[in-house]
C-alpha cells in the first residue's frame, strides 16, 4: 500500500474523531471515562471538542497518514510547540460534552498538570496524541510519524515531552525517550460500590 504523510485539516475532523474513538476505546480508561460505555454516541463529541480545540490552537500541528489510493486516514499525530507559559494538555482546556465523567476527567487533569510540571518552563514541543487504525498498526506507521516530528524538533533544537500510555512505552524508548515521572490513575466511580478497575500506570517521558 502507498501512503502519504501530510497535515490534517478541519475536513478531516470526522474521520479523525472516529478513528480516535476507534483506538482509545480498547484503553481501560474509557470505561471509567465515558458514563454509558460502550455507546458511541458518547464517545464522539468528546473526541471531536478535543480535536477542535487542537486543530484551533496556532501552536498545535496535526499531522495524518492516509491511504494514497483511498484518501482513507490510517494514523494521525498531534503535537505542540509550548513556549513555557502555557499548558500542554489538551484535555485540560477542552469542553466537556454530556455523558462524560466530569469528577473522574477533573482527577485526571490534576495528575497530569502535575507532570506537566515537570518542563514547565520550558519551551519545547508536545506530543499531545499519537494514534494508528487497529488494522495498520506494525506496519511502521507510527515510526514514520515519529521521524517526522523529532526532525523538527531536532532543526529547533528543542526537548519534546510526551505521556505515554502503558502500551506504547515500549515504542517510545526506540527513539530516545526516557522516564521522567508516572502517572497514577485510580480507574474506579465516585460512588461507594461503583467499578474499580485497577491502577492505571502512564509515563511522562522526556527527549533532549
Amino acid at each position: 500500500m502507498s501512503t502519504a504523510l501530510c497535515t490534517a485539516t478541519l475536513a478531516d475532523l470526522p474521520a479523525l474523531a472516529e478513528l480516535n474513538r476507534l483506538v482509545y476505546s480498547r484503553e481501560p480508561l474509557a470505561e471509567i471515562v465515558f458514563l454509558d460505555w460502550p455507546n458511541p454516541a458518547t464517545q464522539l463529541p468528546y473526541y471531536t471538542s478535543l480535536l477542535q480545540d487542537r486543530f484551533r490552537d496556532p501552536r498545535t500541528e496535526v499531522l495524518k497518514i492516509t491511504d494514497a489510493a483511498s484518501g482513507a486516514i490510517l494514523a494521525s499525530v498531534c503535537w505542540t510547540l509550548v513556549t513555557g507559559d502555557a499548558e500542554a494538555s489538551g484535555i485540560a482546556n477542552t469542553t466537556l460534552p454530556a455523558g462524560v465523567n466530569v469528577e473522574f476527567i477533573g482527577k485526571m487533569v490534576a495528575n497530569i498538570r502535575k507532570v506537566d510540571a515537570l518542563i514547565a518552563g520550558r519551551k519545547h514541543f508536545t506530543i499531545n496524541s499519537l494514534f494508528v487504525a487497529e488494522d495498520q498498526q506494525e506496519k511502521g506507521l507510527a515510526s514514520q510519524m515519529m521521524r517526522a516530528c523529532l526532525a523538527k524538533a531536532d532543526e529547533a533544537e528543542l526537548p519534546t515531552y510526551l505521556v505515554s500510555f502503558p502500551g506504547a512505552h515500549s515504542f517510545y524508548y526506540k527513539f530516545g525517550f526516557k522516564d521522567v515521572g508516572t502517572l497514577d490513575i485510580e480507574m474506579k466511580d465516585a460512588e461507594e460500590g461503583g467499578r474499580d478497575l485497577g491502577l492505571y500506570e502512564s509515563y511522562a517521558m522526556l527527549r533532549e
